[in-house]
This record gives C-alpha cells, sequence and structure tokens, in this order.
C-alpha cells in the first residue's frame, strides 16, 4: 500500500457535481501540485483533517475547475491512511481530466474495492464489514439495505466474537484440567460436551436464519410459468404495476425470461414471467423454453397459470407435472369469464388443497390482493420464517464458514477421549469464525470479495 490510488467516486455521467477520491502516501503532495487554496492564508501544512475548502485545479497554470477539497488525514479517514476528496462539476470530460493530471503526478488508477480493502489492511473495519459496503450500494429493497446496515455496523462482528470465545474457553477448559490431571478421565467431559453442543446448536441457528437472510437479500424468486397465452405477462405487469412485458392475443409473445424486481406484502421479490410451456415451434422458442425450465429448478416459489375459462389439456397436467415437487401456487385467471371448473373440482384434478389455489381476472384486476396475500403467506409457512430484524448475516461465504466451524465441533465431540484431536477440531472450527471476519486472510477470497466492488469504493 505504498502507492496513492485515485477513481472517480460518483457515477461517469453528467450531473451537479462529481466526487475523485485519493488515498495513499502521498496523497497531499500530488494534490499541492495542482490544487490552489481560494484563501492565500491556507495551506497543506496547517490545513485541519475532515476540513474542506474551496479552491481551483490547474494543470501547468492552465485552471480546469473550481472545486471543492475536503482533507481527511490518516488515521482518521476511511482508508486509514491519508485522503481527500475533490467534488467538481459533474461533467465527464472534467471529471478524467482531473484524474489524468493526477496519474501524471504520481497516482495510480484504483482497482475495484481498493479503498476498502486499504480499510481493512489497516483496521478499519472488519471484513464482515467491508462486504457489507458492496451490499449497501447494491441493495434494491429495504430490507436488503437493513441487512447490509447491520453488517456494517458490526452486529455480525460481535455476534462471531462472541461465539468464538466460547469456543476457546472450550480449549482452556481442556488444557487446564489436563494441567492438574494424570489421566484424560479426569476432566469434566460433560460439561465440555455441554458447552460444545450449546455453541452447535447457536450456530446451526445461525445458519437456518442465514438461509432466510440471502433470499430477502437477493430477493425470493417468483416464477410465473404455464402454457402459452394463459395470461402470464398480464399478471408480471399486474404485479409490477408497470407495463414491462409484451401483451398480445398471439400464444408464445415471450420467448426470453422477462425479470424484474418488486416488494409484495412487504417482501422482496424478483419475479420472473417466463415463455409458455409446450412443444417448441423453431429454435428460439426452444431456447426460451428451456430457460423456462431452469428458472423453475432455481424458483423459491411457481405461479403456474391456468386459463379459467378452458378446459385443462395435456399441456398443463404436463406442465403441473414438472412443478408439483417445488412450492408452487395454481392461479386459475380469467375470472372475467366464465370459469369451467369451480374450486372443488380443480383441488381433485391436480389433488391439491385450497390454500394452493387462487382465482384472478389480471385482465380486470380481480382477486389480485387475496394473491398476494397467499404468496406472502407460502413463502412464510414453508421456509418457517422469522422477522428480519432477527436476522443477522446474509452472506454465502459466512454461511460457509460457519458450517466448516460446526463440522469440526461436532468432530471434536466425537474425538474427545483424545483430548490432542479433540483441541485440534476445536482451534479450526475457531479459525472458520476467523475467517469470516477477517482475523485469518486468505488472499484469494479478499481478491475475490473486492473484484466485485465498483471501482472507487
Amino acid at each position: 500500500m505504498n502507492t496513492t490510488i485515485v477513481a472517480p467516486a460518483t457515477y461517469p455521467a453528467e450531473s451537479a457535481i462529481g466526487i475523485i477520491r485519493i488515498s495513499g502516501p502521498e496523497t497531499f503532495a500530488i494534490i499541492e501540485k495542482i490544487f490552489s487554496f481560494k484563501s492565500q492564508s491556507i495551506n497543506f501544512e496547517n490545513v485541519k483533517s475532515h476540513s474542506a475548502h474551496l479552491g481551483f485545479i490547474k494543470d501547468k497554470n492552465i485552471l480546469i475547475d473550481k472545486v471543492l477539497l475536503t482533507i481527511f488525514r490518516s488515521p482518521f479517514s476511511y482508508t486509514g491512511e491519508n485522503m481527500a476528496e475533490i467534488s467538481c462539476h459533474g461533467n465527464p470530460f472534467i471529471i478524467n481530466k482531473i484524474i489524468d493530471i493526477l496519474i501524471k503526478n504520481g497516482c495510480k488508477i484504483a482497482e475495484p474495492g481498493e479503498f476498502t480493502k486499504r480499510a481493512f489492511l489497516n483496521g478499519k473495519m472488519d471484513l464482515s464489514e467491508a462486504e457489507s459496503v458492496a451490499d449497501i450500494v447494491s441493495s434494491k429493497n429495504e430490507i436488503s439495505l437493513n441487512l447490509a446496515l447491520k453488517q456494517l455496523t458490526g452486529q455480525e462482528k460481535n455476534l462471531i466474537t462472541n461465539l468464538r470465545e466460547k469456543i476457546i474457553s472450550v480449549i482452556s477448559l481442556i488444557e487446564t484440567d489436563l494441567d492438574f490431571s494424570d489421566s484424560v478421565e479426569n476432566i469434566e467431559m460433560e460439561k465440555i460436551k455441554n458447552l460444545l453442543y450449546e455453541t452447535i446448536k447457536e450456530i446451526e441457528k445461525l445458519i437456518n436464519y442465514t438461509d432466510e437472510g440471502i433470499m430477502l437479500k437477493h430477493g425470493i424468486k417468483l416464477v410465473i410459468t404455464g402454457k402459452p397465452n394463459v395470461g402470464k405477462s398480464s399478471l408480471l405487469n399486474v404485479l409490477l404495476k408497470k407495463e414491462k412485458a409484451i401483451v398480445t392475443h398471439i400464444p408464445g409473445t415471450t420467448r426470453d425470461i422477462i425479470e424484474d424486481t418488486v416488494t409484495i406484502e412487504g417482501l422482496p421479490f424478483k419475479i420472473y414471467d417466463t415463455a409458455g410451456i409446450r412443444k417448441p415451434k423453431g429454435l428460439i422458442e426452444k431456447i426460451g423454453i428451456k430457460k423456462t425450465k431452469d428458472a423453475i429448478k432455481k424458483s423459491d416459489l411457481i405461479l403456474f397459470m391456468i386459463d379459467g375459462s378452458k378446459k385443462i389439456n395435456k399441456e398443463d397436467i404436463k406442465i403441473f407435472s414438472e412443478i408439483k415437487k417445488k412450492n408452487f401456487l395454481i392461479v386459475v385467471n380469467k375470472l372475467d369469464l366464465k370459469l369451467i371448473y369451480d374450486e372443488k373440482k380443480l383441488m381433485d384434478i391436480f389433488k391439491i388443497d385450497k390454500n394452493r389455489l387462487s382465482f384472478i381476472s389480471a385482465l380486470k384486476n380481480k382477486g389480485i390482493n387475496d394473491l398476494t396475500k397467499m404468496i406472502k403467506n407460502i413463502i412464510i409457512n414453508s421456509n418457517n420464517f422469522i422477522s428480519p430484524e432477527e436476522i443477522v448475516i446474509s452472506n454465502l461465504r459466512h454461511k460457509t464458514s460457519l458450517k466448516n466451524a460446526v463440522k469440526f465441533l461436532k468432530k471434536a465431540i466425537e474425538n474427545l477421549n483424545s483430548y490432542e484431536i479433540a483441541v485440534v477440531n476445536i482451534k479450526i472450527a475457531a479459525d472458520f469464525l476467523d475467517k469470516i471476519i477477517g482475523k485469518i486472510v486468505d488472499e484469494n477470497i479478499l481478491d475475490n470479495i473486492f473484484k466485485n466492488f465498483c471501482i472507487g469504493k
């Protein structure tokens, strides 16, 4: 981290303001070459940290822009290094020009996530907090934002640290007892077992909550499927409250997956309108149907649509046979027309109970409120949802480390008759918890985490 890095911190498009971020040991020396304070009484030697100053960016005495320079002195900055932010006019040409001048004077372009990576390496935040920064930037709904903020404010770190202390206390108990005993039998085995079982139970509870957290963070996958021309695209438009999909009377209008995000009854969904499943007529439709089947496999809930004004045929039955082992809701569309089947008949045909059946008219917007309530109830009941306020972890990498910690704690219990093996397993479990918050650093993991950040963050 001997280099000084620079990157735009705002999106490179015309706007009222653009921000350029600089960090590293030569930050002030480089900026001093191109920036002059408007007030002659101020210079870089007497300027205070966390102060903003009006001035001018020049390149060999040629004025580039009038800017606001904000100073952050080490270690009281985001990265822990000397930092500065230049707020200039939001013209991409001006932003790029200033960056070019900074590079010419000694800066290098930052890699994706390099500012946050430096913050982690300089001890300004743990790894779980660093990861939350990307989640905050990419959050698409209130729940995912709140989950990321919990991580950023250290709630996960505190939880993992407490669990690790419990694990280490077990090691201390074993080693202390061995110091005062001649044989393993004298160790309080039951007490050690109970402590390990208690810790395993706590971690497994977190793992279960993590599944829900991941689902909520990325959006619950809701797939609308059925044969062509049953109203799938119409339902998508109604749920999104906008004309996202083209709706015509011609069967097979949708050839590819159409997706969008929507909040339904307070829960975040990623919703997919799929191509109608039938014997494909051409290569394009064949590809669309394959994508539909792939979406069904990855779904959290399927809305299987049928046309209530027409008889159920082999196509409907075949589609239902493909989705019946998944989490599904049968949506009977065209309630505005004369329905051929009543609720009881449909329950008999599909061998379902009535809480898997919803009647709507996508055209007339009828029954939609009942449908959304059923969607919420099915998701909550099928996943044993808890309140999002109780979820702390929503990261797949963290879940994997937690599962590995449990695995080695169970191995420790199995090997308590040999304290050396038990202690080794317990220490490995503690190491997996340390990997979550970055006490143990794997360069490959670091690279993988920060490469997904935007440049300038």
